[in-house]
C-alpha cells in the first residue's frame, strides 16, 4: 500500500507521462506543432516580444505606438496581463527564444495545475490519497484542455482556479487571510476579466463553505465573513496599480448579449447549446467529423457519468440538495454561455473555449474522486442501471441524429428509401464508431469497478488508472487527427517560410530606416488580426483584409465612439489619408488609391507612397458641428472629416477663430479634385519633426494665430499636452479624437504624454496595502519563529 507522499509522486509522474505521450509527435517531430500553437505564434509572440522591449527599457507599457492608431497598451490587448507570472518568467529568456518556449511553458502550467489541485484536495480532507491520480487526469486531460491548446493564456486558468480554492480552504481552516489574499491576488493580476466572471461563483462557494463549517456557531460565522470581506478589500488595494490601466482601457471589458432577452428565449438558447442543430448558425448538417471538432471540447471521461449517481447517493441528505442545486447552476450556466454567443472576454475565443467550463470540469473531477474514496461502498446495482441508461441515451441520440439528417436532406418519410438510409448511416459511421468505443469503455469501467467492489484480489485501482489514461490519450489523438481547422497564420506564414507575408516585416524595417517619421501603412498582406504589426514600427496598419472578409471594415481600430461615426475600408482613401497613411503594400504594379506613386519593390512587394500624406497632427481653418456632420452621406463625411474639424458645439470655434464649413455646395460624391484640395490644405497646417517614444509623442509647430491641432489618435482622458513645457488643454474633437489648443501665436515644442487614469492613486493605495500584507506575513513568521524557539 502506497503512502501519501508516494501517491503524490505517482500523480506527477502519470501526468508527465501522459503529457509526453500525447505531445511526443509535436515536440520531437515538429510536423504538426503549429496546429496547436497558432494562437501562441499569432498573438503572444508579438505581445511578449513587444512587452519585453518596453520592460527592458524600464518603461511601463501604457500607451504604445505599436498598437492600433496609437492606443492604450492594455486597452488594445486587454486579455494579456503584463503581470502574469508566466509572462514574467519569459523575461529570463531573450526574445529570440520565445518561439521555443511554447511546450516548456505548457508543461510547466500542466504540472503546476496538478500541484494546485493536490493542495486543494489535501486541504479539504475530503479525499483519500489514491484519488488524487484520478482527479488530476480527469481535470487536465479532457476536451477543454485540448481545445485550449492554442489559447496559451486561457489554459493556465487550470492552475489558478484550484489555487484560489486552496486559499479559501486555508482561510476557513486556520483563519489565515494571507493565503487567500495571495492566491486571489495572483489570479486577479493575471486574469482580471476571468476574475469578473468567476467572482460570483467564488463568493457563493465561500459563503456556503462558511455556513457549513460554522453553522453551529453564529458568532464564528459572522467573524469569518468579516475576515473574508477584509481580504477582498486588501486584494483590491494591492492590485489597483495593475487593474486600473486595464479597467480604464477603452475596451477593457465588453459582453454583447442578444437584445430582447426573456426567460423563454433564455431557455430556448439553453436548448440550442445542448443540441447544435437548433442553433441559427446550423447549416443543415452536423458534419462533426472531421470539419468541426469543437464537440471534443465537451469531452470528459465516461467515468464521470458512471460516478455521478454514486456520488449523489454517498453524500448526506442535507448536502444532497445543495450539491445538486450547485451542480445544476454550473451546468446550466455553461450551456447558457455556450449558446448565448457571448464575447468571451477572457480569451476572445470560440464557444468551445468557454472559461466557465473550468468549474464544471473541476466539479466532475472532484465528484468522481470522492466517489472512488472507497470502491467497496459502491452500489453495484445502481452502477449497472447507470450503464444501461447511459447506453440507451447514447443510442437514442444517435437515432435522433440519423432521423434529423434524413429529414433535413430528403423531407417527408415517404421520400426515404433503403439506399438513402444506408448512405446516411455510412456518413454517420464516425458516430457509430464513437458510440461503440464509448460502450466498450463503459463496459470496461463497470467490470473493473464491480470486481474491485467485490474485493477481487486480481484487480486493483491501477487498472482503472491505466484505462483512464488510455482513454484520455486516444481522445487526444482523435482530436489532433481530425483537427482540420488551422489558422491562416499557420498555413500562410509559419509553414511556408517563403510566403510573401513573411517579408512585410523586413519591408517595414526598410521603410523605417529610410523614413523614420510617424506614419501608418495600408497593408494588403497582413494576416495577424489584432496584434502589433512589426517590432519597432511606429504605427499600426490602416487596413487588414483578413479581419472582416466581407466588408473589409477596419473601424475596430478606433474606440467605440469613433466606430459609431466612421467605417473604414482600404479603398477609403480620404479617411486613410486623414489617419496618416503614407505607404501602401501590394503585390500588384498598380494601386487603386489616387495620389499614390510607385516607391520601390522589395521581395515581390510593391510599395506605393502617398503624395498627399497628412502628418499625425494637423489643423484646419474650418469646422463643422457633429449634428451637421451626421446628416451627410458616407462619401461626404469622409471628405469633410479630412478637410474640417468636427466639433460638438461652437465654443471651441470661437476660441480658435475657426470658420464654419459651407455644406450647401458640397457634391453628393466628392471626388479626387476635392480630395487633393483638402489634403493639401491639411498638409499646410501639419506639424513638423515628429518624434515618438513609449507613452510620448513630440513635435514642433509654428503658428501665427490661435490654432486647434487635431491628431489621428483616439481620445482618452489619460493624455496630457505641453507646449514649451506649459500644460495646454486637450479636447475631444472629430467625434472621438485628440485635439490640443494653442491660444497664442509662436513657435512651440509640443509634447503629448499618456498615463493611465487613476494610476497615481492606484500606485499609492497599492504601496500602502503592500506594506500591510508584507508586514502581516512577517509578523506571522516572527510569531512562528518565537513559538518554535520555545
Amino acid at each position: 500500500m502506497l503512502n501519501h507522499s508516494e501517491y503524490r509522486r505517482k500523480t506527477f509522474q502519470y501526468i508527465a507521462l501522459i503529457f509526453i505521450i500525447v505531445f511526443f509527435g509535436f515536440i520531437f517531430s515538429g510536423n504538426f506543432i503549429y496546429s496547436v500553437t497558432g494562437q501562441y505564434v499569432e498573438n503572444y509572440l508579438s505581445i511578449y516580444a513587444n512587452a519585453h522591449d518596453l520592460l527592458l527599457q524600464k518603461e511601463i507599457p501604457m500607451w504604445s505606438f505599436n498598437f492600433f492608431l496609437g492606443g492604450n497598451f492594455l486597452g488594445a490587448q486587454n486579455v494579456y496581463s503584463l503581470y502574469n507570472p508566466f509572462f514574467l518568467l519569459t523575461l529570463l529568456f531573450p526574445s529570440s527564444l520565445l518561439p521555443k518556449l511554447y511546450f516548456p511553458l505548457l508543461f510547466l502550467k500542466t504540472m503546476l495545475a496538478t500541484g494546485a489541485l493536490y493542495l486543494y484536495m489535501k486541504e479539504t480532507k475530503w479525499f483519500k490519497s489514491h484519488t488524487l491520480i484520478i482527479a488530476s487526469i480527469l481535470y487536465l486531460f479532457n476536451g477543454w484542455y485540448l481545445s485550449n491548446l492554442s489559447e496559451f493564456v486561457t489554459i493556465e486558468l487550470l492552475f489558478f482556479v484550484p489555487l484560489v480554492l486552496y486559499g479559501v480552504e486555508k482561510l476557513l481552516s486556520s483563519g489565515r487571510k494571507r493565503y487567500f489574499v495571495a492566491t486571489f491576488s495572483l489570479l486577479l493580476i493575471s486574469h482580471f476579466t476571468f476574475t469578473v466572471l468567476f467572482l460570483g461563483f467564488l463568493v457563493a462557494y465561500i459563503m456556503i463553505r462558511l455556513y457549513r463549517v460554522r453553522q453551529e456557531n453564529r458568532a464564528c460565522f459572522i467573524d469569518d465573513t468579516k475576515k473574508f470581506l477584509v481580504s477582498i478589500v486588501l486584494i483590491i488595494g494591492i492590485n489597483m496599480v495593475f487593474i486600473l490601466p486595464l479597467l480604464f482601457a477603452s475596451n477593457a471589458m465588453s459582453i454583447e448579449l442578444q437584445e430582447g432577452m426573456t426567460l423563454s428565449s433564455l431557455l430556448a438558447l439553453c436548448l440550442k447549446g445542448l443540441f447544435p442543430p437548433l442553433h441559427e448558425n446550423f447549416l443543415g448538417s452536423l458534419q462533426l467529423f472531421p470539419k468541426n471538432v469543437n464537440v471534443v471540447a465537451l469531452y470528459q471521461s465516461v467515468l464521470v457519468v458512471l460516478m455521478l449517481p454514486q456520488f449523489v447517493k454517498l453524500i448526506g441528505k442535507r448536502e444532497r440538495k445543495l450539491i445538486i442545486f450547485s451542480y445544476s447552476v454550473i451546468l446550466f450556466t455553461v450551456f447558457i454561455t455556450q449558446s448565448l454567443e457571448l464575447v468571451n472576454i477572457t480569451s476572445l475565443a470560440p464557444l468551445n473555449t468557454n472559461v466557465i467550463s473550468i468549474l464544471l470540469i473541476l466539479f466532475n473531477a472532484l465528484m468522481t474522486a470522492y466517489s472512488l474514496n472507497d470502491v467497496r461502498l459502491m452500489d453495484t446495482k445502481l452502477l449497472k442501471q447507470t450503464c444501461i441508461t447511459f447506453k440507451c441515451l447514447l443510442f437514442s441520440v444517435l437515432g435522433f441524429v440519423l432521423l434529423f439528417e434524413l429529414h433535413m436532406k430528403y423531407g417527408e418519410i415517404s421520400q426515404w428509401t433503403v439506399a438513402k438510409v444506408v448512405d446516411e448511416l455510412i456518413i454517420l459511421s464516425p458516430y457509430l464508431m464513437l458510440y461503440l468505443i464509448m460502450i466498450l469503455t463503459i463496459s470496461f469501467y463497470r467490470f473493473l469497478l464491480i470486481r474491485i467492489a467485490k474485493e477481487d484480489e486480481s484487480l486493483s485501482s491501477k487498472t482503472i488508472f491505466f484505462i483512464l489514461m488510455l482513454e484520455c490519450m486516444i481522445v487526444s489523438y482523435i482530436y489532433f487527427a481530425t483537427n482540420s481547422e488551422r489558422s491562416i497564420l499557420v498555413e500562410n506564414y509559419m509553414i511556408d517560410q517563403e510566403s510573401i507575408s513573411n517579408n512585410t516585416g523586413a519591408v517595414a524595417d526598410y521603410l523605417q530606416t529610410m523614413d523614420p517619421e510617424f506614419y501608418r501603412i495600408i497593408n494588403s498582406y497582413e494576416i495577424q488580426y489584432n496584434e502589433p504589426l512589426y517590432q519597432g514600427y511606429n504605427g499600426f496598419s490602416i487596413a487588414n483584409p483578413y479581419l472582416v472578409l466581407s466588408s473589409q471594415d477596419v473601424s475596430w481600430m478606433l474606440n467605440e465612439q469613433v466606430e459609431n461615426s466612421l467605417s473604414i475600408a482600404t479603398t477609403d482613401y480620404m479617411l486613410t489619408t486623414a489617419l496618416s497613411a503614407k505607404y501602401y503594400f501590394t503585390p500588384d504594379y498598380e494601386v487603386p488609391l489616387p495620389g499614390y506613386q510607385y516607391y520601390d519593390r522589395i521581395e515581390g512587394i510593391t510599395i506605393f507612397k502617398n503624395n498627399y500624406f497628412v502628418p499625425v497632427g494637423t489643423s484646419s481653418p474650418y469646422y463643422i458641428l457633429e449634428s451637421d456632420f451626421k446628416k451627410l452621406n458616407r462619401a461626404q463625411q469622409h471628405y469633410v472629416f479630412l478637410k474640417c474639424i468636427v466639433l460638438e458645439n461652437e465654443s471651441l470655434a470661437d476660441i480658435y477663430h475657426l470658420q464654419p464649413f459651407n455644406t450647401t455646395e458640397l457634391p453628393e460624391q466628392p471626388g479626387e479634385i476635392q480630395y487633393f484640395e483638402a489634403a493639401q490644405l491639411r498638409q499646410s497646417f501639419g506639424v513638423e519633426a515628429v518624434e515618438y517614444a513609449q507613452n510620448t509623442i513630440t513635435h514642433q509647430y509654428v503658428t501665427s494665430s490661435p490654432q486647434l491641432i487635431t491628431y489621428a489618435i483616439p481620445y482618452n482622458k489619460g493624455w496630457r499636452a505641453y507646449a514649451n513645457g506649459k500644460e495646454v488643454p486637450i479636447y475631444e474633437v472629430n467625434d472621438g479624437f485628440i485635439g490640443v489648443g494653442i491660444e497664442t501665436a509662436g513657435k512651440y515644442e509640443i509634447e503629448l504624454t499618456y498615463r493611465s487614469p487613476g494610476f497615481d492613486l492606484g500606485f499609492s493605495v497599492s504601496a500602502i496595502t503592500s506594506l500591510i500584507i508584507v508586514s502581516s506575513f512577517y509578523r506571522s513568521y516572527e510569531v512562528r519563529r518565537k513559538v518554535a524557539s520555545k
